[in-house]
């Protein structure tokens, strides 16, 4: 069965930015979507947010869209490398690893300052897609350059974009949507 995981940011929820707009999206086109709530800010941290991807594991296989927003991207590769299953595609809005010199690298410090198995990572999906806001003030632009050399794909920058997120209008994400539904 098709299926999709939706992961959002620090200080996010799943009823934030384009995640209700994309469930809706998807669950018309027959996917079962999932996306839980991470606590954030208290007790966000690696352990806290596997805690509650524990129970979905069994769930991921071949047809399943893995999609992550902010430290969300960033939490979807320490999904990937627990997955004993390929996904379909994994997108990543506004992701980052490593230090980002940013304020928020305090709360992401345990999902994003740690060392990836990326052989494993890049075995787990079958495509990867790296979006980033030419604007983003929260994640410096050199991230998603770092992210699609790691994965070896080209990151896809959009003008204007921010940090995609509803402060800069991106309550819809059509892009996006078009990447899940490449050759579906």
């Amino acid at each position: 069965m098709k299926n999709a995981f939706i992961i959002n940011g620090a200080f996010g929820n799943p009823g934030e930015n384009w995640f209700p707009w994309l469930r809706e999206e998807l669950e018309s086109l027959g996917y079962k979507v999932s996306v839980p709530t991470f606590p954030t800010p208290e007790d966000q941290n690696y352990d806290s947010w596997m805690k509650v991807v524990e129970s979905y594991l069994k769930e991921f296989n071949e047809d399943t869209v893995l999609v992550g927003h902010s430290i969300g991207a960033t939490f979807a590769l320490s999904i990937l490398e627990k997955l004993d299953a390929r996904v379909a595609k994994t997108i990543l809005a506004s992701g980052f690893v490593g230090k980002n010199e940013r304020e928020l690298d305090a709360i992401n410090k345990t999902i994003a300052e740690r060392d990836f198995d990326w052989e494993t990572i890049k075995n787990h999906s079958e495509s990867f897609s790296v979006l980033h806001g030419d604007d983003d003030p929260y994640v410096a632009m050199e991230k998603p350059e770092e992210l699609g050399r790691l994965l070896g794909v080209e990151p896809i920058i959009i003008p204007q974009g921010g940090h995609l997120n509803k402060d800069t209008g991106f309550t819809k994400f059509p892009q996006l949507l078009e990447i899940v539904k490449d050759k579906i």
